[in-house]
């Protein structure tokens, strides 16, 4: 069976089969590794001698692909398993699958936006415009939030809480659900911009609309945040440097709380994250906390000052070392 046998049989099962089919396929033939593989949607599964995988004969590696590492560590370990706990005849081969080394790439720096940015961001909105009313009550909502885009752009009028003290409902990953408090003026914008859409904050009704009146969509709130900060990096230089996205005003957010001393374990509840370990990586983005403990740390060599000219008198010291 060919490569491209395969990607027409994977084109050709729905979705929702996929997952139900794995079961049903045959862990003798090699080439099902491909196939399956495929189905995932692996970015890389194409073994260089697939013989020499069924046989246990030679070396074999899989051929990188740039940013393949997480569907790697993920996918094909879970499918070497499951296929091990089916096939006890042939775990030295799956057993060798499983140790292939995954390259090692570099992790880019995340990108953050800093408190001042987002007042830069939206500083430059014009707000006579809906859209600029709009764009202006989205981003605060997201800095306030610190929510995916995905929660922003899903957000109904009905899981508003308006009334003092203001809060929403966010709907996140694996259905969880979270309830984040809102500042009194971040609540005034939502209630303005309500009232200005003629929705009533008891509806199941998307608060966030594009042009054509539909859900806004998180390609259009990339779209939003890119042009905005367009027009504020002409005032603020050091928006031109960054490449902002979305999620770049959820790590601005929890940096401002971070320094603002809130401690991690209500930020990782803020944000929705199942496992603090995922919030410490805050710590590390935090360079104006790293800067001061630069500052309250005695530097090696101090710039000016020159020891004292009697450590060099010989004489001196002699004299001094006998009392």
């Amino acid at each position: 069976m060919g490569e491209d046998q395969f990607d027409h049989r994977a084109a050709s099962i729905p979705a929702g089969r996929k997952a139900k089919m794995l079961p049903d396929l045959d862990c003798q033939n090699p080439s099902t590794w491909l196939w399956t593989l495929k189905l995932l949607k692996a970015p890389v599964v194409l073994p260089e001698r697939p013989q020499a995988v069924e046989a246990g004969q030679g070396d074999f590696h899989l051929r990188p692909v740039p940013d393949a590492r997480p569907f790697l560590e993920r996918n094909l370990s879970l499918l070497t398993r499951w296929v091990r706990s089916r096939e006890h005849s042939r775990v030295h081969s799956r057993e060798r699958i499983l140790s292939i080394p995954i390259k090692q790439t570099e992790t880019p720096e995340v990108q953050h936006i800093e408190f001042a940015e987002m007042k830069a961001v939206l500083g430059a909105i014009q707000r006579s415009t809906l859209d600029g009313r709009r764009d202006f009550a989205l981003l605060t909502l997201m800095f306030n939030t610190g929510a995916r885009v995905s929660e922003i752009v899903g957000l109904q009028a009905a899981d508003l809480r308006l009334t003092t003290p203001a809060s929403l409902l966010l709907r996140g990953k694996g259905k969880k659900q979270r309830v984040c408090s809102l500042w009194p003026e971040t609540a005034g914008l939502m209630r303005d911009l309500l009232e200005e859409q003629g929705i009533q904050p008891d509806q199941p009704r998307a608060v966030f609309h594009n042009h054509w009146g539909g859900q806004l969509t998180r390609f259009g709130v990339r779209l939003i945040l890119r042009k905005r900060v367009a027009q504020a990096a002409k005032s603020s230089p050091s928006l031109k440097r960054k490449r902002l996205h979305p999620h770049s005003i959820r790590h601005g957010s929890a940096i401002y709380l971070l320094r603002s001393g809130v401690d991690l374990s209500t930020i990782a509840h803020w944000l929705g994250h199942a496992n603090i370990n995922t919030t410490h990586r805050y710590l590390a983005m935090d360079l104006e906390a790293q800067r001061q403990a630069v500052q309250q740390a005695k530097p090696l060599v101090q710039k000016g000052r020159k020891s004292a000219a009697w450590r060099h008198d010989t004489n001196l010291i002699a004299w001094l070392e006998q009392l």
